[in-house]
């Protein structure tokens, strides 16, 4: 009886600790805050994190271990370890992730963003704003949603179709708080240039299916822009232009490559201008040496993940079904743990591993991998112009530039024009140094550089 009173006791005070756990916290990393919240279930603790200024979404933790006055707890998709120690009112503990270990301490509390993003545009509008929506008769008649915006004192303007980066995007393209595609339709309205810019199918007001569709796919979505475009009576039809950001810069090429009569003008914004596969392998590379990480530790970790994208970047994958795929990336992330450094190999745990196997294994990712867009690229003969940001670490500009230049200049286009702005990023922000880690902490939207040099080339022209 005495035993079974002092385990009540101790339980007791299990439980009382776990419930001072329980709820938000908050802590600073470098220049990047984290929430993460804790909550005792039935079969042990669940909790889940957020890197406010990188994404309004949580990630769930694959493991939350609380003993006492410890907590741990892991996120294997990110390579992340925590431990730490509640001392007071803070835990104080250690943060790891890729190898590389900082102290962080954690504090009661949600971290709330406090975003100035001086550029969103904010009614009353001097042009006209019109809600639109068009169907796309090759996806099964989805209604894409999306705005168009048209000059006031301009009869019958040029108009551009906006065609967002990679990943579900709502019609102004927000992340962290931009809205780069409402900035600049909101400019080009003021000068004379109108806008069409839509949710991404399976987005916000927008039908279909957006996880299971390729660039290719995409590709249809704006053909379907310029068909709805080609009926209005308030627009140029012979002066429908593309601007692409990041993917949408390589799905551009495609549309007019397909359908040249349909387009007077292209704007690639940081579009890929190589394969797939370079443009992720040195994407990695350079985001992991901007977040710190030793070059000797980036190169070892970039044995598994180039033989993984190698794998995906095959003849014959693409015909594969998505688990088959997913097998032959676990078998090389397992193949490949053996071959280099313990440490190293000790960062692509088996949860990982999957991680890594549900992300590379989806039909969009196998397209993008064995697409180059210099094929596309080279049937171009509209006026183009191409831009990048000196210090882009998505699409670097050393690799992905000079192959469209060239493809165009050799087939013959003789309007081509190629601005490298110095000291801007993917997003086309005054930035630092280019890392992801920078694009909430910069107010700035679009550097207004850009949105002279597109507007004003455009206006040139037409």
């Amino acid at each position: 009886m005495k035993n079974k009173v002092l385990f009540l006791g101790l339980l007791s005070i299990l439980i009382g600790n776990a419930q001072e756990f329980a709820g938000n916290w908050n802590g600073q990393l470098g220049p990047l805050p984290l929430n993460l919240n804790f909550e005792q279930v039935e079969l042990g603790y669940v909790g889940k994190l957020q890197s406010p200024k990188q994404s309004k979404n949580y990630a769930s933790l694959d493991e939350v271990k609380i003993n006492g006055d410890s907590i741990s707890f892991k996120l294997s998709a990110f390579q992340i370890v925590y431990k730490g120690i509640k001392k007071g009112d803070l835990i104080v503990g250690t943060f790891t992730q890729g190898g590389m270990s900082n102290a962080l301490s954690l504090k009661k509390g949600l971290y709330l963003n406090q975003a100035s993003r001086p550029q969103t545009p904010k009614a009353p509008f001097d042009y006209k704003v019109e809600e639109v929506s068009f169907k796309n008769k090759t996806a099964g008649d989805i209604k894409l949603s999306g705005t168009l915006t048209l000059p006031q004192k301009v009869k019958n303007p040029p108009v551009a179709i906006l065609i967002s980066g990679s990943g579900p995007q709502d019609r102004d393209e927000t992340l962290l708080d931009h809205k780069p595609f409402a900035v600049i339709a909101d400019y080009f309205a003021k000068n004379g240039i109108a806008v069409l810019r839509y949710d991404d199918r399976g987005t916000a007001k927008s039908e279909g299916d957006h996880s299971t569709a390729t660039s290719a796919d995409f590709a249809t979505d704006v053909y379907a822009a310029i068909a709805f475009l080609k009926k209005r009576k308030d627009i140029n039809t012979s002066q429908i232009g593309l601007i692409g950001h990041s993917e949408g810069g390589m799905i551009a090429p495609m549309v007019i490559a397909d359908h040249p009569k349909d387009i007077a003008f292209f704007i690639s914004m940081a579009g890929t201008g190589t394969t797939g596969v370079e443009v992720l392998k040195t994407q990695i590379r350079k985001s992991a040496l901007l977040q710190g990480q030793p070059e000797a530790a980036v190169e070892e970790g970039m044995k598994i993940m180039d033989a993984v994208i190698d794998e995906m970047a095959k003849d014959g994958v693409k015909d594969l079904s998505i688990d088959q795929r997913k097998k032959i990336i676990l078998k090389t992330i397992e193949t490949k743990r053996s071959q280099v450094d313990p440490l190293i190999a000790a960062e692509y745990s088996d949860q990982t591993a999957q991680s890594l196997a549900d992300q590379f294994s989806t039909d969009w990712f196998v397209y993008f991998m064995n697409y180059n867009p210099v094929d596309d690229v080279a049937k171009i003969k509209v006026p183009t112009l191409i831009m990048n940001g000196s210090i882009d670490f998505q699409v670097i500009p050393e690799i992905n530039v000079p192959p469209v230049e060239k493809a165009l200049k050799e087939s013959g286009n003789n309007d081509v024009t190629v601005k490298i702005f110095p000291g801007l990023n993917h997003l086309f922000q005054n930035a630092t140094t280019g890392a992801g880690s920078e694009y909430f902490e910069i107010e700035e939207t679009i550097a207004p550089v850009v949105l002279e040099t597109m507007a004003t080339w455009i206006n040139k022209r037409f």
